[in-house]
Order: C-alpha cells, then structure tokens, then sequence
C-alpha cells in the first residue's frame, strides 16, 4: 500500500523537494506524527486525526503536523475550508527553504473552495513554475491554468440569479459523509439517495479512496417531517459487496435504474422495495464505466453517461432509441456541443424533451462539476448555458434530477456551509412556477349596477389561487348593511373560476368591494339585464420577505432592521403554513474567516428574534452562514466600493421554502 504522504500525485510532477520530517520536531510530537501516519495508511482518517491534533497539541508550529493536517482536511476528509489555517502555517513556516508545491497546491484548491478566487489564482499561478517539463508536467500545468481561468469566470459572477432558489433538505437526508444522486418518487411520497456510511456492509472501507461504500436509501415524506432513511437493495443483491447507486426513476415511478460497479441496471420498484436488477444491455453498458442515465417522458430515449472509445475523451453523454422489442438500441454520442475531452455526466431531460441538464468538468464553469442547460434545435442539443449561481459553487455540483413538471428538483453539491461531505439541495426555477396569491388585490367593480327588487346577479372570479379553499365574497346595499356568502373552491387552480349567485332584496348595490381579494386576470360582472362589464385586475405580487440589513461589524438588530423583521413576522403569522429558511452574509470587508463568524451571528441574531416572537422552530427549514461568498453586487475583495454598496451586502435573507 502506498504510503499517505506519497498519495498526491502532485508530488512526482513537480521539481522542488519536499522534506518528510521537521529537523526542530519535538520527540512527543514525532511519535504522535508517526501514528498519525500509521491510521492514514490505513485509511483510518478519525484515527489519523486526532493524532495530529495531538502533535499540533505538543508543538503548533511543527511544520509537518500542520501540513499533513491540511492535506487531510483537504483532500481526504472534504474539509477544505478548515484546512486553510493549517496550510498557511505550513508554508509560512517552508519559507526559508524550498517552498512546498503540493501545499501551495492544496492552499490554492482551499481558497478556491471558499470562494477567493484572487487567493487561489494566485497559489495557483505559484505551482506553475515548478512543473516538470515532461508529458505529466505539461498536463498539470493545462489544469493549473484552467484551474485559474475557473477564478475568473466565477468572478464574473457577481450576482446570483434570482430565478433559481437552492435549498438544502437539512439533516433529515443529509449526514456528515456524501449524499447523492436524489430521485423523488411521487407515487409513495419518498426519496431515493446514494450515501457512503458506516452502516453500509458493516462499516467496510473501498481500498480505492479510504470511503465507505455506496449504498442506496430510501427515506418518507409524512406529516411528521421526513422518516430516518433506510438501506434498501435490489433484490438478492443485500449480500453482495458492491458499489449501488441510484440515478433516476422512469416517467411512470416503476422502474428505478441503477448504478452497480460501473454498470447500468433497472429494478421495479412497487411498495418501498426494488425488485431484481436488470443488465440494461451491451448497447448501453459499452464502455469501461457507465454512471447515470434517466429516460425522456415519453419512455422513448434513454441518455447515460459512458467512458467509451467513441467519446471525445472522460465520461460522455449518449443518447439511445427504444427498439420494438424493448431493448435499448445503438447509442450515438450528443457531440462535441455537449461533450468536451473532459467529463460531462448525469444527464437530465425536461418534460417537453427541449432542454437538456447535464453536468461538467469541461465547459466553462466555477470549479469541480458545474450544471449546465442545453436546447434542441430540432437536429441536436446546442447552446450550453452554465446555471450560475446559487445554482453552481467552486465544487462539485451534479446530479440534478427533475421532478415531473420540470419546474424544481434536487441535485447533490460538495459546497462550503453543507452539513458534510456532499449534501442533496432542492432546486426551484422560479421563473417556471406559476407566482402565488398573497390574497392582497381587490377585485374592483366600478360605477353602481341598479337592479330590481328580487333580481338575480352572478359575479364570476377568474384566477382563482392554487392555494385556496375557500373565498369570503362581500356586499353592500343602499341601505348601507354588508352581505357576505362564503364560496368554497373544490378544483382551484390559477386559471380556474368560480361563480356564486346573488339575491338581491335592494334596489341597488354598491360597486366598490369592501373586502381584499386574490386575483391575477380578469373579473367578469354579469346582471339579468342586457349591461356586462370586464375589468383587467392587476397581477398580484408572490408573498416576499424583506432582506434584513446590519450595521458594519454589527450582528445586533438596529431601527430599520426591527421594522423590516416586524413586517416579515406580520407576513408569517398571516401565512401560518409558510416554511423558510435564513441565509447570514457579511460584506467583503475583513478576512473571510472573520465575516463567516460574522455572518453567522446575524444569522443567530434572526433565528433567535423569531422563536422569540412565536414563529415555531420547525419553520425554519435551515440556516446557512455564508460570509462574504455572495455579494449582491461588485463589491467583492478588493473592489473600492461606497459604504452604501458595502451596506447591501450585510443581510440576512429569508427564503420561502416551496413543497418538497
């Protein structure tokens, strides 16, 4: 077995020398770093830990504890952000001898993880001198370089786009380890993920990355929240010490397809359980690995991803036609538009098949996997957009799985501020959600209608909200006494109606409605007589929440901010099935480090003042911290920004949480 501080790959490429021990190392610290050693060999990452946090203990500026520290947070334990302090004693320390690529390295993918772009572009620019002139040398430096051009591509994002929420699912799903690929079946209301956890095959390790191995879980949405997930196997498979993942559900909720060792499978799924594990055929498994595939809504395409010796180079994405007798055909590769000579995998079709999500390595991107949207012409999928952020991080986002009507669905991201390794979010594309009521639009009638005594009137509601059950409808007669009629709405939807008939013992009634209604079309006024009138009722706005604002290294409450939170909590308890969740930030101002803690007790401030004033806590979906990572406009590191600009960025946002 290879030792731990020979893994890096990095090390051969490179020209400079790295030392093994600290020459000043304290005996007591050398033991503890040769154990340490000792656990990580053996992939024993809780055990190698702690013994170089007993090193650390003994002598905190030995220079070996802290970067071998740091390349563990880094690289093996998916805790890059904490790695940094580390690493920048290893190299502060490394400075009167020969620096240490594979820490500038590690220093530079931290920075990058957290979102300093400039700071990791320019550790990065730092290694590339020391890239040997050979094959592997000059491919390093093409990562390295690209690695760079990702920094300045993810800040050209400034602003996230609003039109996409993220949300994570919180820690009913989500564990300290990976979560991934998650498929929400509807018929049973449950979820299917892939997770790497001790409790799978009894805690064994995968040689191959020191990680547990892949399993499927199966947790259920109820009135109670979600239910612990449970293992569940194809059939006969429970035994088999294998790699199980699941990718997708067919349109139907029938079948599920699988992942096994690097081949795609399908199971029935009926009950919670999964039947049998089916070879999808030499047609699809083709190649020396294949990781995903989902079916078009017609059940007609099948994409994967495959490594063949026909793609343009990593994973590709492929397309195959169902045949007449149910196999899958000849597979045909989605092109160079698509595919690039590095990985683009865990395809995605939208209902109409028109767009097309996938996720990459190659296109231009953040870092790690990015999500990307593709469009059919009519001949091929073309025109890659990058989702942007929130969407997309500087790591790995991936694995996004529609739910039936295209409008939301869930993908994994290793991103900073999860509760792990890779966490499962929830994606809402709010441009493609039809907005809700906030009951706050009256339906004006304008001038008086005269009618005679007994007559009859219908008054007919057009854009009825999805959400509501019942309408209180309100009048006034010449005698100056209100009527009211409760309506209720069996089939609402935004472009239903409803219609209530009115007897009327007045002469007349009032056209001005006294009561505020929810409409987003038009209202129709019929009477007995021969006189109709149509009138154009302005589109009322979603149910919003202001940003809360701080003042500049303040985490408590100020005027304007006790004002903005009172309007929040007015909207909440008018909204009494209304979820959120809080996202903390600080301005770019001060070291990222700082404005995370910074961020995280506005956010504290928040959370607390609305348990405080009766908001109950189950409400809050999840609050995330997220320092100074997304500023609402330029004023990044660096940026010579007004105080009003750096103002915008001291918030705390509330975020309405749609159905899962």
């Amino acid at each position: 077995m290879k030792r731990f501080r020979s893994v890096l790959l990095l090390v051969v490429l490179l020209t400079w020398s790295v030392d093994t021990l600290s020459a000043s190392a304290l005996p007591s610290a050398e033991k503890f770093l040769k154990d340490a050693r000792a656990c990580a060999e053996e992939f024993d990452f809780k055990c190698a830990e702690q013994n170089y946090l007993n090193a650390l203990r003994e002598d905190p500026d030995n220079m070996d504890a802290n970067r071998e520290y740091g390349m563990l947070l880094n690289k093996y334990l998916n805790r890059k952000s904490e790695a940094i302090p580390f690493l920048e004693k290893a190299l502060l320390k490394a400075e009167k001898r020969d620096s240490l690529p594979e820490t500038l390295f590690a220093l530079a993918t931290s920075y990058h993880y957290v979102s300093r772009f400039s700071d990791a572009k320019k550790h990065y620019a730092l290694v590339i001198p020391a890239c040997k002139n050979t094959k592997a040398g000059d491919q390093l430096k093409t990562s390295l370089l690209k690695y760079m051009e990702q920094c300045d591509f993810a800040n050209s994002y400034v602003v996230p786009d609003e039109n996409n929420m993220v949300i994570n699912l919180g820690d009913a799903v989500n564990g300290p380890g990976p979560e991934y690929v998650p498929v929400y079946l509807a018929q049973d209301s449950s979820i299917l993920f892939t997770a790497r956890r001790i409790s799978a095959h009894d805690g064994l390790v995968d040689g191959k990355d020191g990680k547990y191995y892949e399993e499927i879980y199966r947790a259920s949405k109820t009135e109670n929240g979600i239910t612990s997930p449970e293992i569940i196997h194809p059939e006969g498979d429970a035994s088999i010490l294998a790699h199980e993942s699941v990718v997708s559900v067919s349109p139907d909720g029938k079948t599920v397809f699988l992942a096994i060792n690097g081949k795609l499978y399908s199971a029935d799924y009926t009950n919670g359980k999964l039947g049998k594990s089916k070879d999808l055929g030499k047609n699809i498994n083709r190649g020396k690995y294949q990781n995903h595939a989902v079916v078009s809504a017609d059940g007609k395409t099948l994409f994967f991803s495959s490594i063949s010796k026909d793609g343009e180079g990593g994973l590709d994405i492929f397309r195959s036609e169902i045949q007449s007798d149910g196999t899958w055909g000849p597979a045909t590769s989605l092109g160079p538009d698509i595919n690039t000579p590095d990985d683009e995998e865990s395809p995605a079709i939208s209902p109409d098949g028109k767009t097309l999500y996938f996720s990459s390595r190659g296109h231009r991107g953040f870092g790690g996997y990015d999500l990307f949207s593709a469009e059919w012409d009519g001949s091929k999928f073309t025109n890659v957009k990058n989702l942007g952020a929130p969407v997309n991080s500087p790591a790995d986002d991936i694995y996004l799985t529609l739910n039936p009507d295209g409008k939301s669905g869930m993908f994994s991201s290793g991103r900073s501020n999860g509760m792990g390794d890779m966490d499962i979010y929830m994606l809402v594309f709010k441009d493609k959600v039809e907005p809700e009521c906030n009951f706050q639009s009256p339906l004006a009638i304008s001038g008086l209608d005269t009618l005679a005594p007994g007559a009859e009137a219908e008054y007919v509601y057009a854009g009825i909200p999805a959400n509501a059950s019942q309408l209180s409808f309100k009048w006034s007669t010449n005698s100056g006494e209100f009527s009211s009629e409760k309506i209720s709405v069996k089939n609402a939807s935004q472009s239903g109606s409803v219609a209530e008939n009115i007897h009327l013992e007045a002469s007349f009634m009032n056209g001005n409605t006294k009561e505020k209604w929810c409409a987003n079309k038009t209202v129709q006024h019929k009477t007995v007589t021969e006189n109709s009138v149509v009138n154009t009722v302005t589109t009322s706005a979603p149910v919003s929440l202001e940003a809360i604002y701080f003042d500049f290294d303040n985490f408590s409450l100020n005027e304007q901010a006790r004002k903005a939170i009172a309007r929040n909590l007015e909207i909440l308890r008018n909204n009494p099935n209304l979820r959120i969740s809080l996202a903390g930030f600080a301005d770019s101002r001060g070291s990222a480090s700082y404005n995370m803690v910074l961020s995280k007790r506005r956010l504290n401030t928040v959370f607390n003042f609305l348990i405080k004033m009766g908001i109950d806590r189950s409400r809050i979906l999840i609050s995330e911290a997220k320092g100074e990572s997304q500023p609402v406009n330029r004023c990044t590191d660096g940026v010579d920004c007004s105080e009003d600009e750096h103002a915008k960025n001291r918030r705390v946002e509330f975020i309405i949480a749609p159905e899962v």
